[in-house]
């Protein structure tokens, strides 16, 4: 019975994660936008041209950032990478 006990509060700690995530997806992207807007504005006043400035930090969006590490984790466990 323990074990069942045991279980049941590794599910429902699980599902407790899963009702956070769209929560902390929300805050990353304000934050994403905040950086971005930020990021374009110093980069345009130490001379960088603002369209290079935006494609920068389009690159380093949450998603793309996500992206690029399950990539990275897919290269490094493939048998040629």
């Amino acid at each position: 019975m323990h074990r069942v006990g045991h279980v049941i509060r590794v599910v429902l700690r699980g599902a407790g994660l899963v009702c956070k995530l769209p929560g902390l997806w929300l805050h990353a992207q304000a934050a994403y936008r905040k950086f971005r807007q930020e990021f374009v504005r110093s980069a345009a006043q130490e001379g960088m041209p603002e369209e290079l400035a935006q494609h920068i930090a389009h690159g380093l969006r949450p998603a793309e950032y996500l992206s690029a590490l399950r990539k990275e984790k897919d290269k490094a466990g493939s048998p040629t990478g």
